[in-house]
């Protein structure tokens, strides 16, 4: 969207600079002012013409930040006007398809209207190469992993620089267990696009499939090191370390996992081009598991364990497991804060303030805690008290993005909206694909 971005600045400077002419009267005027036989004459058509194409780039550009904010409704709907204002441009019908995909799930219909769209005859290189990719993803959904390997394989034909194509292709190579060409594509989608942890976490486990664990160890610290919030890398460092006798290494990590925000996965936006596999909490339980037999008696680690079962739907084996945890270690901050996560979730605003408090009580420097007092408080309009907390967050935490976008929502309600902007601005300076950040900040910095 570079160009797309360019342009609008370019046609917006032009605008403020006539405004900002100076403006003469009818005296000052003479006929050396109106070097009229020298102006062209504007065709009407072409006139119209590029007003349709500015109009079709404004409707494409807002679908995309709608989309990246995960409002994919409206971005579907400005797909859509952008289709109606220009039929003969094929941007918006890819996009305006991928969402299908991803909404619908309805795969035949939406194979058909990407092999439509192939058939158009002024078709791009690029468009092409973006489609095969999408018609791969289908085959990756249904688990078909020789037929997608083809599709990404063309993609890659007619663009190498690809980077999803190259990633698609290394999962499907994955699953087919042909690491050495997984590892192959992995590798060339990390120097087209090195700053997507998925890749390196991919990366990382075809590794250890081919029994490169220190390399795979580095991969997995890759992905770490570019997004600190996710949960998958810890885990497979804790299992790595875990398997390798390295015991107090691979605790370590697993309790960095259990202090994460839990809600952060489903806040952060997905590339569509990109495979997407489905988060397995069955997988994280049973692994969790394996390591947490020579943990027993951690409240940490089996609030931690209680954590996974209440957010994959067993809510009170959850619940259960923190109570045990609790009478392991009452003053556990960790085994508070999860308790006080869980009770929230279920509507119990005042038991979760309690544990939640009494968390900070025994570790005041814990982030996730602040941010879930915050959100409890805007809930019970103590507006004030909720922009309190995100600050002490900031005190020591200054790159904690979630907290920047509960503080913006808490001076929404204090009616102090340019500061609100500003908080929001900065959640997406230190995560840009941070999607309630996104959200609103296109609602309010209109």
């Amino acid at each position: 969207m570079g160009g797309v971005g360019a342009l609008l600045a370019v046609v917006l400077s032009v605008v403020i600079w006539f405004r900002n002419m100076p403006q003469k009267g009818p005296a000052d005027s003479s006929v050396e002012d109106f070097p009229t036989s020298d102006l062209p004459v504007v065709d009407p058509k072409l006139k119209e013409l590029s007003e349709t194409f500015q109009q079709y780039h404004v409707y494409l550009y807002q679908g995309e930040l709608e989309e990246k904010a995960g409002n994919l409704q409206a971005a579907m709907a400005l797909y859509r006007k952008a289709i109606q204002s220009k039929a003969s441009d094929l941007k918006a019908q890819i996009r305006l398809t991928a969402l299908q995909l991803h909404l619908e799930k309805d795969f035949e219909k939406v194979r058909l209207d990407f092999l439509k769209i192939l058939s158009e005859q002024d078709i791009q290189t690029i468009e092409v190469c973006e489609i095969n990719n999408y018609l791969g993803l289908i085959e990756l959904q249904k688990e078909k992993y020789a037929a997608a390997r083809i599709y990404f394989e063309r993609a890659i034909q007619k663009q190498a620089g690809f980077a999803p194509a190259h990633f698609n292709l290394g999962y499907a190579y994955f699953f087919l267990k042909q690491y050495y060409n997984a590892r192959r594509h992995f590798d060339q989608a990390v120097e087209l696009q090195p700053n997507m942890p998925s890749i390196y976490l991919y990366l990382g486990r075809t590794l250890q499939k081919l029994d490169k664990n220190v390399e795979a160890i580095r991969e997995y610290e890759n992905a770490n090191r570019i997004n600190p919030n996710l949960h998958l890398p810890y885990l497979y460092l804790s299992l790595l370390y875990f398997n390798l006798g390295k015991r107090e290494q691979s605790f370590q990590y697993l309790k960095q996992m259990i202090r994460l925000d839990p809600d952060y996965t489903r806040h952060i936006y997905q590339d569509a081009k990109y495979y997407q596999e489905p988060l397995s909490y069955d997988f994280i339980l049973k692994t969790y598991a394996i390591i947490l037999k020579e943990k027993k008696q951690d409240a940490g680690v089996v609030s931690g364990l209680g954590l996974l079962y209440f957010l994959s739907g067993q809510k009170q084996e959850g619940i259960n497991l923190v109570k045990k945890s609790l009478k392991l270690n009452d003053q556990d901050a960790v085994t508070h804060t999860i308790y006080g996560y869980m009770l929230q979730q279920m509507g119990d605003l005042e038991g979760a303030m309690q544990h939640l408090k009494t968390a900070l009580r025994h570790e005041y420097q814990n982030s996730l805690t602040h941010v879930l007092l915050s959100e409890i408080y805007i809930r019970l309009g103590q507006y004030q008290e909720a922009v309190e907390h995100c600050r002490k967050v900031f005190s020591y935490d200054p790159y904690y993005v979630r907290a920047y976008e509960v503080l913006g929502r808490s001076l929404v309600q204090l009616d102090r909206v340019s500061e609100a902007v500003k908080a929001f601005t900065k959640a997406l300076e230190y995560d840009p694909n941070y999607m309630p950040a996104k959200k609103m900040l296109l609602m309010y910095s209109q």
